[in-house]
C-alpha cells in the first residue's frame, strides 16, 4: 500500500464501509478472479465494501470501466505516481472500518468478510486483527504456518508464544491501528510482516479463524532480495521493539527464530562486497545473541537441517567433535548432534544394465566431510566376493552439489559411479557401503538406500528386465541373474502385490497397466517398437521430420508418433498417417512399456512420458525404452544442471558441430562419449529458403517468469516492448516494403495480450518454425537458438542484447567471436543494423557465412540417413 496517491475514479462518499480491502495491480489478468471474489461476498458488497485498486499506471493499463459503472460509490481507483510516499498519508479516502489487503490474483472464500467482521466486533475490545488459513491457488496446498487455525479463537501469545503470524494478506486489522503504526514510524514503507507483527505486539493477542480460506497464487516466503534491509527493517527493528519486555520476548525469539530459515537458506553472500559481509555477520550475531536455543530445538516451524545449522551457528566457537562406534558416527557440538552417519540415504540414480555392463550411480550426502568418506560396492557371487572402488564426479545442479548455507558448506555430497562387467558377475548380489576414516579407524557402515527418477527401478517396481538378465532389489541389495519368464512372472507377481499393498496415489491405474503388461508379454516382448514425439502439443521438430523419414523405412520396426488430439498438429499428422497415436491414451501407456526406444526433441517428462503424472515409480521397473534426445535447438548455453545423466540418463543425444559435442563432453553432463554425437539435425533436411520481405522478431524466454505480474515487471517484457513500439523501426519496415513478424516462444505466448502491438506488426500463432524461416529474409533474436536454423539457411541475425537477464550460464558459444550476425546493445544500433540489412536485400555478410561454415558439421540433406542407421545399430 504505497505511492504518492491520485485519484481518478470512485466517487469518495462520507459513508462508512465495514471494510476497505486494497488490490495492487501491475498487470489485470488475474483482476477478476481477485475483485468478483470480493463482489460476491455473502456481505453484501455496496452497503459494506470499499474496494482500492492501486494501479501501476507505468506498466499497463486497467480495463476497469465496467466495475466502476455498476459500483461507483464503492470502487476507488489510485495511480501510484511516487513510491516515496505512503498511501497512508491519504487517510481519509480509507472509508472502512477493518482494513485488508488482497494481491491481484489472489481470492478469499465468499462467507469471509461476513464471518471475519462478526468476529472482529465480538472481540473488538480484545484484539485488533483477524487472520485466515493461506492456501494455494492451484492445488489448494495449506501454508507451513496454517496448523494454527485449527479452530477460529484468539491465540494468547503470552501463553503460546510460538505461533508466527508473517502476512498481511489474509489479515484483517482495525482501520484506527493501522493507520497509527504508520504514523507511528512517519510513513515510511515497512516491510508488511513487519507492520502486522506491531500490531500484533500493542496486545500479544489476534484472532484465527478457521471457517474461510485466502487462496494464493504463492504462499512461499518471499526471496530475500535485500538481505542487510530485511535484517535490518524487520528482524532487528522488532527486536528492539521488545528487547526488554519479558512478555513479548518469548513471541519475538520464535517469530525471529523462523525468519532466519529465510536467511540462512541463502547458498552464498558472494553478492556482498566485503564490508557489507562483516555488517551481514555483525546483524546476524547481533540477532542470534538473543535466541535461546530451547526456541529451536522443540520448534515443529523449522526444519531439522535448519535446526542443526542455527545451532552450529549460535555454538560455533565450541569445538565439534566425532565420536564413533563399531558402525556408525556422529558429529557433535556442546550435546548437540549435528549429524549422523546412519542418518544418510544413499540415493541411486542409475541402475541399469546396457551391453553386459551394470551402471549403477548415485550420491550420498553428509556433513563429514568428503575427504573422510568413501563409498564402495561389495559383489558378492556364490564362490567369490570383490571390492570395487567408484568413480568421484562432479554436477552442477544443486541437489547434487554441496549445499551451502551464507558460504559455509553443511552438507558434503559424494557422486559416485560403478561400471561392472557381467560376464563374471551374473548371479551375484552388489552392496553398497559407506566408508568413514576418522584417525586410525575405518567405520563401515550399509546405508539405506533409495532410488531417484532415472534409476530403471523403483522401489514400487524393484525389478527390470534387460536383453537377458533380471536386476532387481531385495533387502537394501542389487541383484542380478539370468532372465527366465518364470522368475519374470514371480517379480511381478510381487510388484503387483506391493502396489495392492501401499495404495499409493493412483495405483489401481497401475494395477490395470500392470495386469494388461503380464497378459501382452508373450506377444510384445520381441517386437521393435519406436516411438516419436516433439511436444506433446506440437509436431514441427527433429521427431516428425526422423519419423517422416524413418516410416518410409522397410525395417520390420513398428513406428508411431505421438501427439494429444487436442493440438492442431494431430489431424494433420492423422489424415496423412495411420500410426499416430495420442499422447497419454491407453494405447500409448502400453506401447511405451514395450518400446525399444522413445524419439524425441524434447526430454522433459511431461512432453514425453505418458506417465509423467501418474505416479511414474509405479511403472518405472517395466517401463523399458531407451531415451533418444535429438534436441529441439542447438545447446550452447551450460545446461548440466538441467539435462545432465543423472537427471534424464538419454540413450543418443544428437549435436550439429564438434564444437557443440565437446562442450557436452567438457562440462558436467557425464555423458559416456558414445552417447553424444555429430549425426545433424533431422529438420535441416527440410530446412528451405524461399525468401519474402519479413522481418522476423523472435525472442526466446526467461525461466524466471512464472505470472504475468513478473512478466509485466521484468526487463524482458520492457525489451520486447521496446522493439515491438518502435516508430524508428516501423518507418524502416513500412519505408522498405517489408513486414514485421512476431513469434512468440511457446512459454511467451500466453502473456502476448500484455503486450501493446502496433497494428502494422503481424503476430504469428499458428505457422511453424520450419514455414517462417522459410519465408523470412532478416531474423532480430536475443539468445533464442532459432538463429541457427536461420544462420543455416545463410540468412543474416541480428541479436538484441539491451540488458543481460538470460536465465542458462553461459557455455562454450560467443557471439562476438561465433555469432552469425552483429550483436546490438542499444536500440539505436539496432535500428542503424537493420538499415543496413534492408538496404542490401538482407545479404548475410561473408564473415557470417564463413562462421556458419565452420560451426556446422554438415551442410547435406543426409542428416535423417546419419541419425537413423545409428539408431539402427544401437
Amino acid at each position: 500500500m504505497s505511492g504518492k496517491s491520485q485519484t481518478t475514479h470512485g466517487k469518495i462518499t462520507d459513508n462508512i464501509f465495514k471494510f476497505t480491502i486494497f488490490i495492487k495491480i501491475s498487470c489485470d489478468i488475474y483482476l477478476d478472479n481477485t475483485i468478483t471474489s470480493i463482489i460476491n461476498q455473502t456481505m453484501d458488497f455496496k452497503n459494506n465494501t470499499q474496494v482500492i485498486l492501486l494501479i501501476d499506471t507505468y506498466k499497463t493499463p486497467i480495463n476497469i470501466d465496467e466495475y466502476i459503472r455498476r459500483y461507483p460509490e464503492n470502487i476507488t481507483v489510485i495511480h501510484l505516481k511516487d513510491s516515496a510516499n505512503h498511501i497512508t498519508n491519504k487517510s481519509e479516502l480509507i472509508k472502512g472500518k477493518y482494513v485488508s489487503l488482497i494481491n491481484c490474483g489472489d481470492y478469499i472464500t465468499s462467507t469471509t468478510l461476513e464471518n471475519t467482521y462478526n468476529y472482529l466486533e465480538e472481540y473488538f475490545d480484545e484484539i485488533d486483527l483477524v487472520s485466515i488459513p493461506v492456501y494455494t491457488t492451484d492445488k489448494h496446498v495449506p501454508d507451513n504456518l496454517n496448523y494454527k487455525f485449527s479452530t477460529s479463537n484468539v491465540i494468547n501469545l503470552v501463553n503460546k508464544p510460538n505461533n508466527p503470524l508473517t502476512y498481511l494478506k489474509s489479515t484483517f486489522i482495525k482501520k484506527d491501528v493501522l493507520l497509527s503504526v504508520y504514523s507511528e514510524n512517519n510513513h515510511e514503507q515497512l516491510p508488511c510482516s513487519t507492520v502486522i507483527n506491531q500490531i500484533i505486539l500493542k496486545r500479544l493477542k489476534y484472532g484465527v479463524l478457521s471457517t474461510d480460506k485466502y487462496y494464493a497464487n504463492t504462499i512461499n516466503n518471499p526471496h530475500v532480495e535485500n538481505i542487510l534491509d530485511y535484517m535490518d527493517n524487520y528482524l532487528i527493528k522488532l527486536l528492539n521493539i521488545v528487547r526488554d519486555n519479558k512478555n513479548s520476548f518469548p513471541y519475538i525469539s520464535y517469530l525471529i527464530t523462523y525468519e532466519l530459515q529465510n536467511i540462512i537458506r541463502i547458498h552464498t553472500l558472494d553478492m556482498l562486497n566485503n564490508k557489507e559481509k562483516k555488517l551481514f555477520w555483525n546483524k546476524l550475531e547481533y540477532l542470534l545473541s538473543f535466541i535461546n536455543e530451547q526456541y529451536i530445538i522443540n520448534n515443529p516451524n523449522i526444519t531439522s537441517e535448519n535446526k542443526t545449522f542455527l545451532l552450529y551457528l549460535i555454538n560455533k566457537d565450541e569445538n565439534t567433535i566425532i565420536t564413533t562406534s563399531s558402525n556408525d558416527a556422529v558429529i557433535k557440538i556442546k550435546d548437540y548432534d549435528i549429524d549422523r552417519l546412519s542418518n544418510n540415504k544413499i540415493i541411486i540414480d542409475i541402475a541399469e544394465i546396457k551391453d553386459d555392463v551394470l551402471d549403477i550411480e548415485g550420491c550420498y550426502s553428509s556433513s563429514f566431510n568428503n575427504q573422510r568418506i568413501d563409498v564402495k560396492l561389495i559383489v558378492n557371487t556364490k564362490s567369490d566376493s570383490h571390492e570395487y572402488n567408484p568413480e568421484y564426479i562432479t554436477y552442477d545442479s544443486p541437489e547434487r552439489s554441496n549445499i551451502q548455507h551464507i558460504s559455509i558448506t553443511w552438507k558434503y555430497i559424494k557422486n559416485f559411479v560403478f561400471k561392472i562387467p557381467l560376464e563374471k558377475n551374473v548371479n551375484a548380489t552388489y552392496t553398497l557401503e559407506i566408508v568413514l576414516k576418522h584417525g586410525g579407524e575405518r567405520i563401515v557402515y550399509k546405508p539405506l538406500i533409495s532410488f531417484g527418477g532415472s534409476a530403471s527401478i523403483s522401489m514400487s517396481t524393484p525389478y527390470h528386465v534387460r536383453d537377458d538378465k533380471i536386476l532387481s532389489f531385495k533387502d537394501n541389495k542389487l541383484q542380478v541373474e539370468k532372465y527366465s519368464f518364470h522368475k519374470m512372472i514371480k517379480y511381478e507377481a510381487k510388484s503387483l502385490m506391493k502396489i495392492l499393498h501401499e495404495k499409493k496415489k493412483g495405483y489401481m491405474h497401475a494395477l490395470k497397466l500392470h495386469l494388461l503388461y503380464l497378459i501382452l508379454y508373450p506377444y510384445m516382448n520381441n517386437k521393435k517398437i519406436w516411438l516419436f514425439m516433439d511436444r506433446s502439443d506440437s509436431a514441427d521438430d527433429n521427431a516428425k521430420y526422423l519419423f517422416e523419414y524413418c516410416n518410409s523405412r522397410e525395417d520390420n520396426i513398428s513406428k508411431y508418433f505421438v501427439i494429444s488430439n487436442e493440438c492442431r498438429d494431430y489431424a494433420k499428422l492423422n489424415d496423412k498417417y495411420d500410426n499416430i497415436i495420442c499422447f497419454q491414451s491407453l494405447k500409448h501407456e502400453l506401447l511405451y512399456l514395450f518400446a525399444e526406444k522413445n524419439i524425441s526433441s524434447y526430454v522433459n517428462d511431461f512432453h514425453t512420458n505418458p506417465f509423467y503424472d501418474k505416479n511414474n515409480q509405479l511403472y518405472r521397473g517395466i517401463a523399458r525404452p531407451d531415451k533418444i534426445f535429438l534436441q529441439h535447438g542447438v545447446t550452447k548455453d551450460n545446461l548440466s544442471e538441467y539435462t545432465n545423466k543423472y537427471k534424464k540418463n538419454v540413450s543418443l543425444l544428437t549435436t550439429v558441430s564438434t564444437l557443440e559435442r565437446d562442450a557436452f563432453l567438457r562440462e558436467n553432463y557425464n555423458y559416456d562419449e558414445n552417447v553424444v554425437q555429430v549425426l545433424g539435425f533431422p529438420r535441416y533436411d527440410s530446412l528451405t529458403s524461399q525468401p519474402e520481405k519479413i522481418v522476423l522478431f523472435a525472442p526466446t524466454w526467461r525461466n524466471n517468469i512464472n505470472s504475468a505480474e513478473k512478466f509485466i515487471n521484468s526487463g524482458y517484457y520492457e525489451m520486447i516492448q521496446e522493439v515491438l513500439s518502435s516508430k524508428q523501426l516501423e518507418k524502416l519496415i513500412k519505408e522498405n516494403g517489408y513486414r514485421l513478424v512476431f513469434k512468440a516462444h511457446p512459454l511467451l505466448e500466453e502473456y502476448v495480450d500484455l503486450l501493446n502491438i502496433p497494428d502494422y506488426i503481424i503476430v504469428s500463432r499458428n505457422e511453424s518454425y520450419q514455414e517462417l524461416f522459410r519465408k523470412s529474409s532478416l531474423l532480430i533474436t536475443d539468445y533464442s537458438s532459432v538463429f541457427f536454423d536461420f544462420a543455416y539457411l545463410k540468412k543474416p541475425v541480428i541479436y538484441y542484447h539491451p540488458i543481460n537477464d538470460y536465465h542458462y550460464r553461459a557455455g562454450y558459444y560467443n557471439y562476438d567471436t561465433m555469432g552469425f550476425g552483429e550483436v546490438c546493445v542499444t536500440e539505436n544500433k539496432l535500428i542503424s543494423i537493420i538499415e543496413k540489412y534492408l538496404s542490401n536485400d538482407c545479404i548475410m555478410e561473408d564473415e557470417y557465412k564463413s562462421r556458419a561454415d565452420t560451426f556446422f558439421k554438415y551442410h547435406d540433406s543426409s542428416n535423417c540417413m546419419r541419425v537413423y542407421k545409428w539408431l539402427l545399430k544401437h
